[in-house]
């Protein structure tokens, strides 16, 4: 499992903000015994059948398609799921700690994600950004819309938000709707 979940963690950074789309997602109810995740195409760039099937299969998958438009159909169980998506999470978690005060984010102290992985809160000691801390929602937008098509659970908007660490004064607040427009 943390194989995979590393494999989506790196597409996550690598690919675009694609995965922020509301992709459909089959909404699970207490009757469902299985669930349905679609992973937007580009996660899947020059990847065939086969490798989706080799990848996915040791973790319990039921099924993997590579659809026409380059997007994944996952099917799994329930029980599959949620500890797909519980490790996704965590490894998603234990990544966001190993940035705050590191060679690209030395001004980040701290970074904060809700349960659902929609809005995040930033903590940091400049008011002025690097070329790095300003992509920084780019990345947790795209973890949140990987987790959001994982966890089959739509999300409405994705929210972050730059404290000061010192005054907790809000530096920059944005959100994915308004962000992806600009």
């Amino acid at each position: 499992m943390k194989t995979i979940m590393k494999f989506l963690l790196c597409l996550c950074t690598i690919f675009s903000v694609c995965a922020c789309s509301n992709e459909k997602t089959e909404i699970v109810d207490d009757s469902q015994t299985e669930v349905t995740a679609t992973i937007p195409a580009g996660f899947f760039e020059d990847v065939t059948q086969e490798e989706l099937e080799d990848t996915f299969k040791p973790y319990g998958i039921k099924t993997v398609t590579l659809n026409e438009d380059g997007s994944v159909d996952i099917v799994m169980t329930k029980e599959v799921q949620k500890q797909f998506v519980a490790d996704l999470k965590e490894g998603m978690l234990e990544e966001m700690k190993t940035l705050p005060g590191s060679e690209n984010y030395p001004n980040i102290t701290l970074i904060q994600a809700s349960d659902d992985m929609t809005s995040y809160t930033v903590y940091t000691m400049n008011k002025e950004f690097s070329f790095d801390e300003w992509m920084l929602p780019y990345q947790l937008f795209v973890y949140g819309g990987m987790y959001s098509s994982l966890a089959t659970q739509p999300y409405e908007n994705m929210y972050i938000t730059f404290l000061n660490v010192s005054t907790d004064e809000v530096i920059y607040e944005v959100n994915y709707n308004d962000w992806k427009n600009e």
